[in-house]
């Protein structure tokens, strides 16, 4: 056995949620994509465009979708209310910055981990 089947073999037996910010990239997408047929993810994709074909497992999230626009940003607003930002301000950022959005499921336990810098600067 290859170090990637046994890779494949834990990610199947271990299925964990896995977030991918940059829905727009069609590499993103073809990788969740790979990992939804094959089982070894529950994938999560934010902001991807209506018309792209996904695998019927993944989760599509929109930016300012209701079921993640409060809470996130209610996590933010937690994390950065110190430094002057307001539930206002954190609203607006998780409704249009998806990176912050990914990390915020992330921080929330929505997702075990997030994959994103296929667009995004790692400074980002």
């Amino acid at each position: 056995m290859t170090v990637l089947q046994n890779l494949q073999e834990r990610a199947a037996r271990q299925l964990r949620r896995v977030v991918f910010p940059e829905g727009n990239d069609e590499r993103v997408l073809r990788a969740a994509n790979r990992l939804a047929e094959n089982a070894w993810a529950h994938v999560m994709v934010i902001g991807p465009e209506d018309s792209v074909p996904l695998h019927a497992n993944i989760e599509t999230i929109a930016l300012g979708d209701s079921r993640w626009a409060l809470p996130c940003a209610e996590q933010l607003y937690e994390n950065r209310r110190h430094k002057g930002l307001s539930l206002a301000a954190a609203v607006e950022a998780v409704k249009t910055e998806p990176l912050l959005l990914g990390a915020l499921l992330v921080k929330l336990g929505a997702a075990d981990a997030g994959v994103a810098g296929s667009l995004a600067t790692t400074a980002s």
